[in-house]
């Protein structure tokens, strides 16, 4: 019985064997375009998550109308480029207790202090909710 032959993988046949330049040059266009596409896949696609909505600045005619919503949205990578604001609601606290500041409220400064009209100290806190207006505002028709 005789062994395994093993002289046509480590023969000399140059035929099985790898040679760069010739496959770069045959595949150059291939190889450039993968590499084109995972600079620009990232930018052509944005995410924009629960709660937020996006605007996009076009580079020609500047500030579009439109504003994304939630989910995945498309955007040509060099001529535009959007901007992901947060539309939730929002607490903003004047407090000097600690404990209020839960649930994603931003603490800005301490209670306000004030004097009755009859010399009474009074410290008050305020907590003002804002949610922001996404829709676009359209400008009024000049018909005259």
């Amino acid at each position: 019985m005789s062994g395994p032959n093993f002289s046509d993988f480590f023969g000399s046949n140059n035929s099985n064997r790898f040679d760069p330049d010739d496959f770069f040059g045959k595949h150059k266009i291939k190889i450039f375009s993968i590499i084109a596409l995972f600079f620009v896949v990232p930018n052509l696609v944005i995410l924009v998550g629960a709660g937020q909505r996006a605007v996009i600045f076009n580079r020609v005619i500047g500030m579009e109308q439109r504003v994304l919503e939630e989910g995945i949205q498309f955007v040509i990578p060099v001529l535009q480029q959007a901007t992901i604001y947060n539309v939730r609601e929002i607490s903003y606290i004047f407090s000097n207790s600690a404990e209020r500041s839960k649930n994603g409220a931003k603490i800005l400064g301490n209670s306000i202090d004030t004097l009755t009209s009859d010399g009474q100290n009074i410290s008050v806190d305020v907590t003002v909710r804002a949610r922001p207006d996404f829709k676009p505002v359209v400008a009024a028709s000049a018909d005259r």
